[in-house]
């Protein structure tokens, strides 16, 4: 008699299951350390022979947000993103935060996607999903 299928945590000396199956599936990024604190969320399934048959991992992540006065002068627009950019940096680092995102509006994308750029930002080629929990 086979054993039902059975959803769980993974453990961390399973993460070598986890990785055998992102390598099998080809996928083009390289597998992340999931023992890493920021990976709140670590399941995985296992089917009735006892293999894992799925895994998901939920990896903190920070969302940025900006609000600059419409009326301030171009220099000081350019000069108050400056300050906060350096200043949220070294924050987002002190709390051991990995990766940040900003959703940017299409309509400010042409002109704020240079700044973005100048400041190390990268759009990423990967279409985004969201889902409000």
């Amino acid at each position: 008699m086979s054993k039902p299928v059975e959803v769980r945590d993974i453990a961390p000396e399973e993460a070598v299951l986890i990785k055998e199956l992102h390598n099998r599936m080809g996928i083009e990024y390289p597998f992340p350390n999931i023992s890493d604190p920021l990976f709140a969320v670590r399941r995985m399934v296992i089917d009735e022979t006892g293999n894992v048959s799925a895994a998901a991992a939920l990896k903190i992540i920070s969302e940025a947000f900006l609000w600059l006065d419409p009326d301030g002068s171009e220099h000081t627009k350019t000069s108050d993103i400056l300050r906060l950019a350096q200043v949220c940096h070294e924050r987002a680092k002190l709390l051991d935060l990995q990766d940040v995102t900003a959703w940017v509006p299409p309509s400010v994308e042409p002109i704020f996607g240079n700044m973005l750029s100048r400041l190390g930002w990268g759009r990423s080629p990967w279409a985004s999903w969201s889902l409000r929990i």
